[in-house]
């Protein structure tokens, strides 16, 4: 008797450890560690909300963040969470000028264990929405009579009207074909005839479509003037160069 009883007492406390050791371990319970976008053609960046909550015993603490790329950063609501409370983390991914599919991680470490308790992932997908022939074109001094033509493709749900073509620069002659209606376009471009100039003179395009920007697109802007000179429209700049020739200085030949 005295042996089963022993037995039995082991047992439970082997038992009782383990669930012990169970509690301590179940650390921050993730809603989802993965979050899945389509980026609209207004966006310059994607956020994610990664909801979790303490199950644990006890208080964890987020003691830092890693994040597979610079264009990816998390922010903690907080960063010590009781047992029973709930959190969460705001991701961030900047889209820059990507295409395609993406896949940015973040790793989450806590005092509760020397591992990232959780690797949290972004999945993105940027359609190209838009693609250039060329961003530039370049002109030499020699070539001015020539005609120079950037092809503009539009993929986007609605058709993309290119309603006006702004050089500030007057340099150039503009003449925009249409290929596709609200798809495919020709911008063509011919310096000035008798165009002066003594130094490189770089002109910026700015091309304004029909489609309305939302509201709260990029909304930075603190003052009413400044809301109010905002584009409301989206556009796109592209660039011409008129490159002089280099002129070589001849050194003085020492005596």
């Amino acid at each position: 008797m005295m042996c089963n009883k022993s037995i039995f007492c082991l047992c439970f406390f082997i038992f009782q450890l383990q669930f012990s050791v169970m509690s301590v371990q179940a650390e921050l319970e993730w809603e989802s560690t993965t979050s899945s976008h389509v980026a609209s053609i207004f966006d310059r960046e994607v956020t994610a909300k990664f909801t979790f909550k303490n199950n644990g015993d006890t208080p964890i603490e987020i003691t830092r963040m890693h994040s597979s790329c610079a264009c990816t950063t998390g922010i903690p609501d907080k960063m010590v969470y009781e047992s029973g409370e709930k959190g969460e983390i705001i991701a961030t991914f900047k889209l820059g000028k990507r295409t395609g599919m993406h896949n940015k991680f973040i790793k989450i470490y806590t005092d509760h264990s020397k591992k990232p308790t959780a690797t949290l992932r972004i999945q993105v997908k940027i359609p190209r929405y838009v693609k250039f022939s060329k961003k530039m074109l370049v002109w030499n001094l020699n070539e001015l009579n020539n005609r120079k033509q950037i092809r503009i493709d539009f993929n986007y749900e609605k058709p993309v009207l290119i309603q006006n073509v702004i050089d500030k620069s007057k340099a150039f002659k503009i003449q925009l074909v249409e290929k596709h209606k609200g798809k495919s376009y020709l911008l063509q471009l011919t310096p000035n005839e008798n165009i002066d100039i003594d130094k490189d003179m770089l002109s910026v395009f700015q091309l304004q479509t029909n489609i309305r920007l939302p509201e709260d697109h990029d909304d930075k802007t603190k003052s009413k003037a400044e809301k109010e000179q905002k584009p409301k429209y989206l556009s796109y700049s592209l660039f011409a160069k008129l490159v002089l020739p280099k002129v070589e200085i001849e050194k003085p030949v020492a005596e």
